[in-house]
């Protein structure tokens, strides 16, 4: 990515700044590893090369499932017709009128334009007509992931009553976890812990991908059935009790309050998502210009904190999350699909090849004077819900 700002910037004013328009085509793994480089280039720009280019990004979804390009598509009518439709179908067709030389002359004027048309210069003319026309901005939020393979010291001062006054007026909440992370990985779509992330672990060590949204009658979905069959009947996922600490949003975008649970809960599954997927029928959908990511907490049968609050309200917007494990158990994180630690990671001695002990998620901002990270999206038409 840096060589190809380099490549296009020009040595001009702030106000010429050079526009670089990067399309990408895929699905969210493929999203999820530009984040991953244009926040690591942002946010370590210490030559100002980004403040001398102005970056558009267009998103199709090439045989892929893109989280980003369903969201547009359900809100910009232009672009679900013109861009997700086409794109996003293996066998999309082109409709168009070939006339026969003994037609009557009244057949003449249905001649089809797109007649004699190939498909490469139709999907060319679609591409170019998104760039030309898509002038819109979607500005998706970006949150940290901040994973630890140790258990730091909580400070307790951050529930302190002092701590607490400072919601109610400023709406700033304290950390209980301030230590250096051994990972900071940038998501867009969504965070898992639980079931779901310990499933693709178990289906990565048989060398399969975890897709879920995949085509039920493929034959990758075939083989995942299986596997997560025979993970239920082996009974591989052991749910961990762990300690968490959340800071909740009231509707207006403000912390109202932090909970802090006090005893060791197991987890079934717990999300995290700024993208409605169209795998999840259990969250409330995000909408990814809100400051808060939506939460579902599904705790497990054996669990003994039955009277939590988050037993009874499972659904909850946080701005914060804060979680450590009880014991020494280890658990692994999906972040918009991929899986962490990755494989090429387990060999390491810091990881132990098992997982981590504790995370923090939280908005990620570009610097020191707290301004929040964007993602921008280009769209044909403003996106309001």
């Amino acid at each position: 990515l840096k060589s190809i700002i380099t490549g296009h910037t020009k040595e001009t004013g702030k106000k010429n700044k050079t526009v670089l328009r990067l399309m990408l085509s895929g699905g969210d793994e493929v999203m999820h590893s530009f984040l991953c480089a244009y926040v690591t280039l942002k946010t370590s720009d210490k030559t100002d090369l980004m403040k001398k280019v102005d970056i558009k990004i267009y998103v199709t979804p090439v045989k892929a499932e893109n989280s980003i390009a369903c969201f547009i598509a359900r809100h910009d009518s232009w672009y679900y017709r013109n861009v997700y439709t086409p794109l996003s179908n293996d066998l999309f067709l082109l409709p168009w009128v070939r006339l026969h030389g003994n037609a009557g002359s009244g057949m003449r004027g249905m001649e089809s334009q797109l007649h004699g048309t190939r498909m490469k210069e139709y999907y060319l003319g679609l591409l170019e007509n998104y760039i030309r026309h898509a002038n819109c901005t979607l500005k998706i939020n970006v949150w940290n992931a901040k994973l630890y393979v140790s258990k730091p010291d909580w400070d307790h001062k951050a529930d302190s009553k002092e701590a607490l006054k400072r919601i109610t007026i400023v709406g700033e909440t304290s950390s209980a976890i301030n230590a250096e992370p051994t990972h900071v990985i940038p998501f867009f779509h969504r965070l898992e812990i639980g079931y779901a992330a310990e499933l693709a672990k178990y289906m990565a060590s048989e060398g399969v991908s975890y897709k879920p949204n995949c085509d039920p009658d493929s034959r990758g979905a075939l083989e995942m059935k299986k596997l997560e069959e025979k993970f239920i009947r082996e009974k591989k996922f052991q749910p961990v009790e762990v300690q968490i600490r959340i800071a909740r949003v009231g509707l207006g975008g403000k912390v109202i309050d932090v909970i802090h649970e006090q005893k060791y809960i197991a987890f079934h599954t717990l999300v995290l998502s700024n993208v409605p997927s169209t795998a999840d029928n259990k969250s409330f959908p995000p909408n990814p210009e809100d400051p808060w990511l939506e939460m579902y907490a599904r705790t497990a049968s054996s669990s003994s904190a039955k009277k939590s609050l988050l037993d009874k309200e499972p659904h909850q917007h946080v701005c914060r999350l804060e979680l450590r494990v009880k014991n020494d158990d280890q658990f692994s994180v999906l972040v918009d699909g991929v899986l962490f630690p990755k494989k090429s990671e387990s060999t390491k001695s810091k990881t132990s090849g098992l997982g981590y002990r504790t995370i923090v998620v939280e908005r990620l901002v570009e610097d020191d004077t707290g301004v929040p990270f964007i993602f921008p999206v280009q769209t044909f038409y403003p996106i309001t819900i």
